[in-house]
């Protein structure tokens, strides 16, 4: 008896390497959520800086002052690493800034600066894939 069957989207996955171990992270841009997170992240950590820019200027010399400050930074470094763990998989944080690390604002937003370039080429290469692939010259329809 015959067997019918296809295969969809596997050859999407992105692998973006992360550190001098070799290990990488994977990423499938035709998984709509992947880009639903990824703005969201995006957002939240532009919100996020915001809210500890207002904390660092409300700062007064009291020691006191200057804890909370501290505090409320890693908890917001905190909630935006778990948002990228979310976003690029479980793990990501571990793998690009080292085991038991909660990372920095700058340390977050540098992997974003550098991480979005490589997305935004791999996602146009994918673009021209399929304008090739479906354009009515190939098809035979012009």
């Amino acid at each position: 008896m015959e067997k019918n069957s296809i295969r969809v989207g596997q050859q999407s996955k992105i692998k973006i390497e992360v550190n001098d171990a070799g290990e990488y992270i994977e990423i499938n841009p035709d998984d709509k959520r992947f880009t639903l997170k990824l703005n969201g992240l995006i957002r939240t950590f532009r919100e996020e800086q915001a809210k500890v820019m207002k904390a660092l200027d409300a700062l007064t010399d009291s020691e006191e002052d200057a804890l909370k400050a501290l505090e409320i930074d890693a908890e917001i470094s905190k909630s935006i690493a778990k948002a990228l763990d979310d976003t690029f998989g479980e793990g990501t944080c571990k793998k690009v800034y080292g085991e038991g690390v909660i990372p920095s604002l700058d340390l977050i937003g540098e992997f974003l600066l550098q991480i979005s370039p490589l997305i935004q080429r791999e996602m146009m290469k994918r673009r021209q894939r399929i304008g090739q692939k479906y354009s009515a010259k190939r098809r035979g329809s012009v």
